[in-house]
């Protein structure tokens, strides 16, 4: 559940960004900053609950990044050429995060 809440708000937030900017550059910078910061805050809810770095905090960042940045791109598409399926890549991204939750835990 945690992965379907995390994935809508960073695809409504993207969402936003995009239809204020028609330049792909601003989108994907847009998306990987929002991606990085999503991973920042989970990371450090992280370590006031184990009190300890992991090495598993790579892994967050990789899927936050990765799961905006299929989101920023597909986004920027969808406005420049109105086809691609958005409900298609936001499931994909949960799916990916949902994976990713299942098999590397902390």
């Amino acid at each position: 559940m945690p992965a379907f809440v995390e994935e809508v708000v960073k695809f409504v937030l993207l969402w936003k960004l995009s239809i204020n900017i028609s330049n792909k550059k601003d989108i994907i910078i847009g998306s990987l900053l929002l991606g990085l910061g999503f991973s920042s805050a989970e990371i450090l809810l992280n370590i006031f609950r184990i009190n300890q770095l992991h090495p598993g905090f790579l892994g967050l960042t990789t899927i936050h990044t990765i799961t905006s940045l299929l989101a920023g791109y597909f986004l920027w598409d969808y406005h420049k050429k109105k086809q691609t399926a958005l409900l298609l890549i936001l499931f994909a991204n949960i799916f990916i995060h949902i994976l990713y939750n299942e098999f590397i835990t902390l």
